[in-house]
């Protein structure tokens, strides 16, 4: 399980912000399956996990 957690949201100041936002993370990880979570948090548990190789969970950020 990946969580991205360093990215660049609209609430950064684009020309004072040196990350870049979570769409670029997710074309480096090219077909890896991506579960977008409706929440700033989550429940994981073992049956959560893929049986084989990674998925990106990415939750969701309040402004």
């Amino acid at each position: 399980m990946v969580i991205p957690t360093q990215y660049r949201t609209q609430a950064a100041d684009e020309k004072a912000c040196d990350l870049v936002g979570v769409d670029d993370f997710l074309k480096v990880m090219g077909d890896t399956p991506v579960r977008r979570i409706a929440s700033d948090t989550m429940t994981l548990k073992p049956q959560d996990l893929p049986e084989k190789g990674s998925t990106i969970a990415l939750l969701s950020y309040k402004f």
